[in-house]
């Protein structure tokens, strides 16, 4: 087919091209005009089009040359003068093979930037835990130390088991209040996640805030649903607490769930002979 206008395709991606290259965005361009240039090497086009469709392709490759990323690339690499990209009529497939050189180039160039970046987060990452951990169980420097964790906890709280270990951490260091801080924190941020309500009900219990411990028992049955171990952690929470009838409540529904829980019988007998 002979076109006297130029194809949709390529205007576009020319268009597209274009902008990307304003907005730095490299390889985005990099594949729009790669893709016309492709296009173009495909069908006929004559006359005018042909000509404004070759501008096109001109001002595309001096402002590829023109644009401060692509420079710093080739200076990088001892090229500190342009134009870097040259356009010829008639070779547009060699344009489009250059670019897609320069393309691969690029991104190897990129991924490994990206690599040593990722390299260097995760040693400042582990750099700012250990002097927090450091710090903490330092006679002195627990404050600093829990000021140092609290900021790693700001960084890198939204994943998954993070505050749940810096609160163990503190739970550890004999600071059951502030650790009890961050168990509630991993609950609410974590709901399906267990260990932050075991973790909150050992804090509860070290600050001897039982109330606490109780409704975070309540909560754990809602949240996870009835369990024959759960039950039994709370008949001896009540039985510590002095509270024989919830106690033997629980014992019996642990046993009742798991007949094998041989110290669910223990706690109900040992309440049977107290009555």
């Amino acid at each position: 087919m002979v076109y006297t206008t130029i194809p949709r395709e390529i205007n576009e991606n020319m268009a597209r091209a274009k902008a990307y290259l304003k907005r730095d965005e490299i390889i985005r361009s990099l594949d729009a005009a790669i893709f016309a240039l492709t296009t173009y090497t495909q069908v006929r086009i004559v006359g005018t089009a042909k000509f404004m469709a070759e501008v096109l392709f001109h001002e595309y490759a001096n402002e590829l040359s023109a644009n401060w990323t692509i420079k710093q690339f080739f200076a990088a690499r001892g090229l500190t003068r342009g134009p870097y990209v040259i356009y010829k009529e008639g070779r547009e497939q060699l344009l489009a093979d250059g670019l897609n050189a320069l393309k691969a180039a690029i991104e190897k160039v990129n991924n490994a930037s990206r690599h040593q970046k990722e390299e260097q987060a995760k040693k400042d990452r582990q750099t700012l835990l250990s002097k927090g951990l450091e710090l903490l169980y330092t006679k002195g420097g627990e404050a600093k130390g829990r000021a140092v964790l609290r900021r790693y906890i700001d960084h890198y709280g939204h994943e998954p088991g993070v505050i749940v270990e810096i609160a163990n951490h503190f739970l550890k260091a004999n600071l059951p209040l502030e650790a009890a801080e961050l168990f509630e924190r991993a609950m609410e941020a974590f709901p399906k996640d267990p260990k932050g309500f075991t973790g909150a009900i050992q804090a509860y219990t070290a600050t001897g805030d039982r109330n606490k411990v109780e409704n975070t028992y309540l909560l754990i049955l809602r949240t996870f649903g009835a369990h024959p171990n759960t039950y039994l952690r709370m008949s001896k929470f009540y039985l510590a607490w002095n509270k024989k009838d919830k106690a033997y409540e629980y014992a019996a529904r642990a046993l009742d769930g798991d007949k094998s829980l041989k110290e669910a019988q223990l706690i109900m007998d040992k309440i049977d002979k107290r009555i």
